[in-house]
């Protein structure tokens, strides 16, 4: 019987573990041992471990692994978890080798078990030492925020950057976050047993100035009825300025000295009717006018509400009308 790749981990000449030795570990063990596996578990170990010889010794580790690992699931022994961890060791995974290698090592050996599951055993500790050394380090230094949020290979966040971090060997992405602060993403690429350190400095994210309000340029429509008010005032009121001077004029041709013609008093009359619908007109269109100004004053597009109260502290119109004259007058308060 050929012991050749049961010795693969094992003992000095550091060989293959076989399924030949699998089968020898089986017929020396007793089975209750070994949770009594079948006939056909037994077998289909052995062609498992065998099939992964051959493609651990062609290089196809990964197929290696798989084949390793559906052995380890039907048996268990120290063997074949030894060889699941050599496997990932060639693949690259240290992390995850180490932690099956610590699970071998840390296994309770079974009564009258044989010596090569114990050499098994003493292998697997000393590869999980070897592979705490071959597993590469980051440390990430961040200056700037007090507390920091790291990612890495798109992994649960780690809250805090006190102590370096173990990763496999190759390439990693990370990234950096905090509040306040502007984001860091980088790359990295490890190599086995290295030991990184880099260092970042975060900027502060520098908030941008709210949008200035756009003032309403529209002019309101009360501003144009006033100014048109106005305006119609004080063309009115020119008129019958003018018509009332008009007919002064004429009562003046009907008087002689102080003697007046019956004719001059009905002029007279209507010369004073003429000023003071002359004096209203004037009245009415200083007010229009005054309305457009104030209500363009305190529209949105000169100052809004600001502007609004401000003219009303400080501007207010009076005006006062009578049979023979119409007055309006604009305050300031100061």
């Amino acid at each position: 019987m050929d012991f050749r790749l049961f010795l693969r981990w094992g003992g000095v000449s550091k060989r293959n573990l076989s399924a030949a030795g699998l089968a020898l570990t089986l017929g020396l063990w007793p089975m209750p041992l070994l949770g009594a596996p079948s006939e056909a578990e037994k077998e289909t170990a052995r062609h498992l471990m065998e099939q992964g010889d051959e493609h651990y010794e062609a290089g196809r580790y990964e197929q290696a692994l798989a084949s390793y690992q559906q052995a380890d699931a039907l048996m268990g022994v120290p063997t074949t978890g030894l060889a699941v961890a050599h496997a990932l060791d060639k693949l690259g995974r240290l992390r995850q080798a180490r932690k099956i290698a610590l699970r071998v090592a840390l296994s309770q050996p079974g009564e009258g078990e044989p010596s090569v599951l114990t050499e098994a055993r003493n292998e697997s500790a000393s590869l999980a030492h070897e592979l705490a050394k071959a597993i590469p380090t980051l440390q990430i230094v961040v200056t700037g925020p007090t507390s920091v949020t790291l990612v890495v290979d798109g992994g649960a966040p780690i809250a805090g950057l006190s102590e370096p971090i173990s990763l496999d060997p190759g390439p990693h992405e990370y990234r950096i976050m905090a509040e306040g602060y502007r984001t860091i993403q980088r790359r990295v690429t490890l190599e086995r047993g290295e030991r990184r350190k880099v260092e970042h400095q975060l900027g502060q994210v520098v908030q941008p100035p709210p949008p200035k309000a756009q003032k309403n340029s529209s002019i309101p429509l009360v501003t144009y009825i006033g100014l048109g008010v106005g305006a119609a005032g004080l063309v009115a009121g020119s008129t019958t300025g003018i018509l009332s001077l008009s007919k002064a004029s004429k009562a003046k041709q009907y008087c002689e000295g102080v003697h007046c013609y019956p004719e001059a008093e009905a002029e007279a009359e209507r010369a004073r009717s003429l000023a003071t619908a002359s004096n209203l007109s004037f009245g009415i269109g200083l007010v229009g006018i005054g309305v457009g100004v104030m209500t363009w004053l305190v529209s949105p597009s000169n100052g809004g509400e600001a502007s609004a109260k401000k003219a009303q502290q400080e501007y207010w119109f009076e005006v006062s009308t009578g049979a023979g004259a119409s007055e309006i007058q604009l305050t300031h308060r100061f």
